[in-house]
């Protein structure tokens, strides 16, 4: 089979080749025969088919993600929330303690998700499982040799398959028996799990359930048939059937088994926690249940809807334009839903959020927002700098000044009356720091270690930094400075400290970088923060969460010490292009450029493929991944590596649109985008 393809994509490639050679002969004609012939030579190859950046890693209750590509599918639970688009790939954000809001680096190919509490589970297009986070209970254990699985589902810490032989095997926690399949339980078409129950729609619109069942809700209604969909919560199961109407049982603590008189209509349903949600036939959205986090609160207006779900205290609705919606509970980001995350020119972490400025002047967040930190101020533009404290942001305006927002129990967003002239802004703890253009330093809010205390005739001023209780700065001379709390020698600045670049402040540690690109680090180690790894050269600049060191080199690769408990301290493997870097408190985020292979504007599944370390998925680094993009092993990017692509290595289609106005889009598409007609790799 792989020597058929290479063979066709030999005579694709030299139909290719011939067209281009003749297109630059004739750059302005195009002849459509050429296309034709084109057409027909990758349509050798298989049949055509038309289907409707930043890096983070580690903790960080929130990876928002590109959100402006279409959506296929999403799913929540807990607090975080996870989309499924169209190419294949993964986006989610909110709660991540345990890893299972990051996504693995290169995942593709995926068909469905499932969310649970700790744990993700990727349905794969080719019938296999694939599940990460926490897996205290073996829930992330997809067993041996399981294929043939159309549906996945995740509950607390269990996951549930279902078959196309419409058998049901589960794994996980099972100390209630929500793994304990019934036996002979056949003719299964859809799947839910429950926090520890398990409810299967089998093909006769009945429904089998187990597991945990202290509230009845794996007591089934006597009689209940016709059902076609199911969806469990916490504590409650709910059914949808044929005829539209709802039937609900379990937990009614908060009154999400009370279906709302005369609902009908409806043609899907979800079930939060303690909420239950309904979509109805008009596209629109109506909930019931606990309402303490506004999940019931469907927004005024939204229409179009085509798929609910919901978490623990939150609602997410996928629109028929491919978009996202989200509402109700917030503390971690999991309703931070933002489109066009795009043109990115700077960004900083706080402990649990991450703000991003635009090339337009304009500033993103997203992440833990208890105290606000991620409210950015309507209106704000001119930004040429951001900051984040572990619970504030801060933002510096082309005309000088600064606005500061979020947790104030120090005063911390209290900016000095008449401050102007900035060129440089910090935030710590409970502090905010800025130097102004004369290379002076003002800082204010919390000073109960003298963080504030600025020392007397401290001028030229380049950078400053500010940790937990104490602050740094970096003169024009190449010396620090540092002051403040100094409980584990943070603000002791090795002796003959000189030609510092740049200066990061941990919660309790310093690290700088030098002109000669090396890194030097003082203050508390008891997690190794400050034990810079032998032999690392390169360093261009550096970052500090609270307890890990994070180092850019000069060849675009990232270096990351210290704490790791998040994985903050877990650099993607392959990451490469990284022009920036921050870090907060348990996670760590970069700034890379990407080979941009389809001309498209964005980073999908085209350019993971070229840069994933394992390109041609055959288990081994080989020369198909020393050279990304060759993928016909001739040691040159040409014809052929399209053919390729277009034959077996990822879709192609939903980057183009119908060029020759065939009514579709089709190889004939695909040939006239290689001609200059529009993107292509």
């Amino acid at each position: 089979m792989k020597t058929q393809k290479f063979a066709i994509a030999g005579l694709i490639a030299s139909a290719l080749a011939a067209a281009a050679d003749a297109f630059k002969r004739s750059p302005r004609t195009k002849p459509m025969w050429m296309v034709a012939a084109i057409a027909i030579a990758l349509g050798a190859g298989r049949a055509a088919h038309a289907e409707a950046d930043v890096v983070s890693w580690g903790d960080q209750k929130g990876d928002a993600g590109d959100l402006r590509e279409r959506y296929v599918q999403v799913s929540a639970r807990s607090s975080r929330t996870v989309a499924l688009k169209s190419d294949g790939t993964l986006i989610a954000w909110g709660f991540n303690d345990s890893r299972q809001s990051m996504v693995p680096s290169g995942l593709i190919g995926v068909r469905q998700v499932a969310v649970g509490t700790a744990h993700t589970a990727a349905l794969m297009h080719d019938g296999t499982v694939f599940a990460w986070g926490s897996n205290s209970y073996g829930n992330c254990n997809v067993p041996s040799g399981l294929t043939g699985v159309t549906q996945v589902a995740a509950g607390t810490a269990h996951t549930v398959a279902l078959k196309n032989d419409g058998t049901v095997v589960a794994w996980g926690n099972n100390f209630n028996g929500e793994c304990n399949v019934p036996t002979g339980l056949v003719g299964v078409t859809k799947v839910t799990a429950g926090s520890a129950h398990t409810v299967a729609l089998k093909n006769d619109g009945t429904l089998a359930a187990w597991g945990f069942n202290n509230y009845r809700q794996c007591n089934v209604p006597t009689g209940l048939t016709s059902v076609m969909q199911v969806a469990a919560g916490a504590a409650h199961t709910v059914a949808l059937k044929t005829d539209g109407t709802i039937v609900a049982w379990g937990n009614n603590q908060y009154g999400q088994c009370t279906v709302p008189s005369g609902l009908t209509g409806v043609t899907q349903i979800a079930a939060g926690d303690y909420h239950t949600v309904a979509l109805k036939d008009d596209g629109t959205v109506v909930g019931w249940g606990s309402n303490g986090s506004g999940e019931c609160n469907a927004p005024a207006g939204l229409t179009g809807v085509k798929q609910i779900t919901a978490g623990g205290s939150h609602t997410v609705a996928l629109k028929n334009d491919g978009t996202v919606v989200a509402w109700g509970g917030n503390t971690y980001g999991q309703c931070n839903v933002l489109p066009g995350l795009t043109g990115i020119a700077q960004f900083a972490a706080g402990d649990y959020h991450t703000v991003a400025r635009k090339n337009d002047g304009t500033v993103v967040a997203w992440g833990h927002n208890l105290s606000g930190q991620c409210n950015v101020p309507a209106g704000l533009t001119g930004v040429t700098q951001v900051a984040a404290g572990p619970y504030v942001t801060a933002a510096l305006r082309d005309n000088g000044t600064i606005l500061v927002w979020g947790k104030n129990d120090s005063g911390q967003c209290n900016v000095p009356s008449g401050l102007a002239s900035v060129m440089q802004v910090a935030a710590g703890a409970y502090h905010t720091v800025v130097v102004t253009n004369d290379g002076t330093v003002v800082a204010w809010g919390g000073n109960s270690q003298g963080q504030c205390n600025v020392p007397s005739g401290l001028t030229d001023v380049m950078q400053v930094a500010a940790g937990e209780y104490h602050t740094v700065a970096a003169k024009k001379d190449g010396t620090a400075v540092a002051w403040g709390g100094n409980s584990q020698g943070q603000c002791n600045v090795p002796s003959g400290l000189a030609s510092v670049m740049q200066l990061a402040a941990g919660a309790y540690h310093t690290v700088a970088v030098k002109n000669d690109e090396t890194a030097v680090t003082w203050g508390a180690n008891a997690y190794g923060q400050c034990n810079v790894p032998s032999g690392l050269t390169g360093v261009t600049q550096v970052a500090a969460g609270d307890y890990h060191s994070v180092a850019l080199k000069s060849d675009g690769t990232v270096v990351a010490w210290g704490a790791n408990w998040a994985g903050q301290s877990d650099t993607p493997a392959g990451l490469t292009g990284v022009t920036q870097i921050a870090a907060g408190n348990v996670h760590t985020i970069a700034l890379a450029t990407f080979a941009d292979c389809n001309g498209n504007g964005q980073r999908d599944s085209f350019e993971i493929m070229h840069g994933a370390p394992d390109i041609n998925l055959n288990g081994v680094p080989d020369a198909c991944e020393m050279s990304p993009g060759d993928l016909d092993l001739n040691n040159v990017i040409d014809f052929g590596d399209v053919a390729l692509i277009m034959l077996d290595f990822g879709p192609c289609s939903d980057c183009l649109s119908d060029l020759d106005g065939s009514g579709v889009v089709d190889f004939g598409d695909v040939a006239l985008a290689l001609l200059n007609f529009g993107p292509t790799g």
